[in-house]
């Protein structure tokens, strides 16, 4: 290589250029970019013009070019003139160039590289050659040429790419030395270039991407340009097979272990799974847990939360055992019951030793379900010891089958309890169908009987009345199974309702008392309605107005001739609610009024106009208040029964809302 000048050019002063037979181009290595070219050069690449040249894409050439472009421009920044061979590949055809590279500045001040092309020496050298020197450029395995003393002659891309120019760098000398953090490797190369023999090994040396693995075969050539004997080295990156292989070594050793620690939980789990007694439970975990692991002293401990403490139920320990029972306070120790009651386990050495046992590595373990945490493992080693990712992984495991068996042996003791109180539920349950079906029987009975008295009735008037009978009856029905099927979905909560609807109630009310008027009068009741300014509701709309309807009707059936029925609304602002209160002049025995919101429960002798009914109406209001977010109570005494409801003006965000079909 040469040193050059560097020049400034502008357009205008490279048309002199165009009179050459050879071609010349300007290259713009920063940008990727072609810049300039002379007629001779439109012809090797195959341009109609200058223009349509510089506009061609040249960022998809190869990795390999890229980085020799990168290099060459480092050289040419140092005034150097590089000549190499290239290939070119214009429009699809192939071309051999031998170049001569300098550095040229445009009147920006930037550094272009100027190239001159000679094509006719190309004809000489064979196309094999020329597809071996392409190879040699593009290939993956690193190619370097050193002298006897190890100063670098030629590298190919690969190897630039690994090390870096070494052939211009400022330094060169023995650069191939410094590719070995072992001093002995480069030794054991050298002797064997010495002897004439190929050093052939797996090392690791250094890169400008760090430490890698590298498979190196070095041997003694002859140069072919100089006949002078040479160092040819050839490398490949074996890094990711070699990090395979280690990580292969680490899993067979940890399948090792895990196959160990398997057969110890299998243990640990037979001896634990059919156990109800917790004390055995406890006591086979830590025995077990110490011997396997091998550690110096392992216990457990149960907490009660309710009084914050955490009791050592069992101690195994090798030397200075003596913990068991010992009580705890868990509020004394935030920094690691903290940890345990968010379900983490936790590592660490003691920095105070221990007055029994010194300075030891301890790992803790919550013991827990899906309920909550029952208690702790502790595994106590020498200080020095760190226990490893399966290790806790198989205490965490044991954990989780001693807080299986725990929770059975706590489930087998209440077990008795649980059993009377399903015997409860079933008599009640049998209590309840019956009940229904009897409930569902007597309106169909009383449907066959006047079917039947339909049938002979001997006059028109019979009929009629037997019609009235059937078509009551059958109201009755609907009206029974209606209720049942609405309580069912209350009780299960998909009941529809929509608590964003605001309700004026001053223009509301009217028209849903409306239909009570009539029936009032004909049984010569009065309706008096108290209404105070009330701002406005939000809330079900068709809910609400099922709740007061039925208490209207509830109001009805159990007052006599001339009596009245009041109805009340103000609002409280203090509980930012709705009042409604509904009295009427019938009083409820004091032993019956716990009883009024049960399924079916009537009270006896309290219906004056036999209206009947379904004995849910009361049942279904309580269920609708509550999914309202409201209150009723009931008081009944000196004659006079009252119904008041507690609705809140504005329900709580998170409450159900969405809307289906609504009975109405």
């Amino acid at each position: 290589m040469k040193r050059a000048s560097k020049a400034t050019v502008t357009h205008s002063e490279l048309a002199g250029f165009n009179k050459l037979r050879s071609p010349v181009w300007i290259f713009d290595i920063e940008q990727m970019q072609m810049w300039w070219a002379n007629n001779a050069a439109l012809n090797l690449w195959d341009a109609l013009s200058v223009e349509e040249l510089t506009n061609r894409d040249w960022s998809i050439i190869s990795e390999a070019t890229q980085t020799r472009l990168q290099n060459y421009f480092q050289q040419l920044k140092q005034g150097k003139t590089i000549v190499e061979q290239w290939t070119f590949y214009p429009q699809g055809s192939t071309v051999s160039v031998r170049c001569v590279c300098s550095g040229i500045q445009i009147e920006s001040g930037r550094l272009l590289m100027l190239v001159e092309g000679v094509t006719d020496i190309m004809e000489c050298i064979e196309s094999e050659t020329l597809r071996s020197i392409e190879a040699l450029r593009h290939t993956t395995m690193m190619v370097s040429l050193y002298n006897l003393d190890t100063t670098p002659v030629m590298q190919n891309p690969a190897a630039i790419r690994c090390y870096g120019d070494e052939k211009n760098a400022l330094e060169t000398g023995s650069v191939f030395r410094k590719h070995f953090g072992d001093s002995r490797v480069f030794e054991q190369v050298r002797a064997c270039v010495a002897a004439g023999v190929v050093f052939s090994a797996e090392t690791q040396v250094i890169t400008l991407n760090g430490i890698r693995w590298h498979e190196l075969d070095v041997r003694r050539i002859n140069d072919p340009a100089t006949g002078q004997p040479m160092i040819l080295v050839n490398e490949k990156d074996i890094t990711d097979r070699k990090l395979l292989e280690q990580k292969l070594q680490e899993y067979t050793t940890q399948l090792q272990q895990s196959l160990t620690f398997e057969a110890m939980l299998k243990r640990i789990t037979d001896k634990v799974r059919d156990s109800l007694d917790q004390s055995q439970i406890l006591q086979t975990v830590v025995q077990e847990l110490c011997f396997g692991l091998g550690v110096t002293c392992c216990n457990t401990a149960l907490y009660d939360l309710e009084q914050g403490t955490s009791t050592i139920c069992y101690e195994y320990a090798t030397t200075n055992p003596g913990a068991q029972m010992r009580v705890a306070q868990i509020a004394s120790f935030p920094e690691v019951y903290q940890h345990l009651l968010d379900g983490q386990h936790l590592q660490f050495c003691s920095i105070t030793p221990n007055p029994r046992r010194g300075q030891v590595a301890m790992l803790a373990c919550p013991i827990l379900d899906d309920k909550g945490v029952l208690g702790d493992l502790w595994l106590i080693n020498h200080k020095n010891h760190a226990f490893n990712e399966l290790e806790i992984r198989l205490v965490q495991q044991v954990a989780n089958q001693c807080a299986i068996a725990i929770r059975q042996a706590r489930l087998y003791q209440s077990s008795l309890v649980q059993v009377e109180e399903l015997e409860k539920l079933n008599q009640l349950k049998d209590d309840f169908l019956s009940t229904v079906s009897h409930e569902l029987r007597t309106p169909i009975s009383n449907m066959k009987m006047a079917i039947q008295m339909l049938k002979i009735a001997p006059t028109n008037e019979r009929r009629e009345r037997y019609l009235e009978i059937l078509q009551a009856e059958c109201t009755r029905e609907n009206e029974l199974i209606s209720d049942l099927l609405d309580l069912q979905k209350l009780e299960s909560e998909s009941y529809a309702i929509v608590l964003h609807e605001a309700i004026n109630l001053q223009d509301w009310l009217p028209k849903m008392i409306e239909p009570f008027e009539s029936r009032m009068q004909e049984s010569k009741q009065t309706l008096q309605i108290n209404l105070s300014p009330v701002p406005p509701l939000i809330t079900d709309r068709a809910s609400l107005q099922r709740i007061l309807a039925e208490l209207l009707n509830n109001a009805c059936k159990y007052t006599p001739a001339s009596g009245e029925i009041v109805l009340s609304i103000c609002y409280k602002l203090a509980e930012a609610a709705t009042i409604f209160t509904i009295s009427n002049p019938t009083e409820i025995p004091a032993d019956q009024l716990p009883r009024v919101f049960e399924k079916f429960y009537r009270v006896p002798q309290g219906d004056r106009w036999q209206k009947g009914g379904t004995g849910l109406g009361l049942a279904l209001v309580q269920k609708l208040v509550e999914q309202l977010q409201g209150t009723i109570v009931v008081e009944s005494s000196q004659g006079c029964t009252t119904f008041t409801v507690t609705l809140p003006n504005q329900p709580k965000e998170g409450a159900r809302d969405q809307r289906s079909e609504v009975r109405e």
